[in-house]
Formats: structure tokens, sequence, C-alpha cells
């Protein structure tokens, strides 16, 4: 009988470009999720899961920058 080869670690999609995009199921790479930069800080900041619902709507990186955002309005 013969045995099937088994690759260890997770395979990816592979692009035209040569990058690696993985399925939900393994996660995505970090450098490319897509990101912002706060107006409150000029920092960058990256997509985080707890905002894939309103990625759109997101403007600040924290919340300390949203209650400082708040304050300078006022």
């Amino acid at each position: 009988m013969g045995s099937a080869k088994r690759s260890s670690g997770p395979q990816g999609i592979r692009t035209n470009s040569g990058a690696t995009y993985f399925t939900k199921q393994m996660g995505m790479k970090k450098q490319h999720l897509p990101s912002k930069i706060c107006p409150v800080c000029q920092r960058p900041f990256s997509w985080r899961k707890k905002w894939e619902k309103n990625w759109e709507e997101v403007k600040y990186c924290s919340k300390r920058c949203s209650g400082d955002a708040k304050k300078s309005r006022h």
C-alpha cells in the first residue's frame, strides 16, 4: 500500500503576483490587512477582527483617541 504525502504547515492560495493569501479557516497574513491613519494621533492602525462588521465606520485607533477627539470638539 502506498502512503500519501502530507505537507507540513498551512497551505495558502498563491496569486499571480506571488503573494500567498490564506483562506478564512487558516487566518490571514498581517501584512495584507487594511490600515488607516488615526486623525488624532496620526499613527497608522490595522484592521482587527472586532472591527470586521464596521471597518468603514472606524475612525480612531483606540478609545483614548476617540475620547480625546470628543474633548477637543467642545
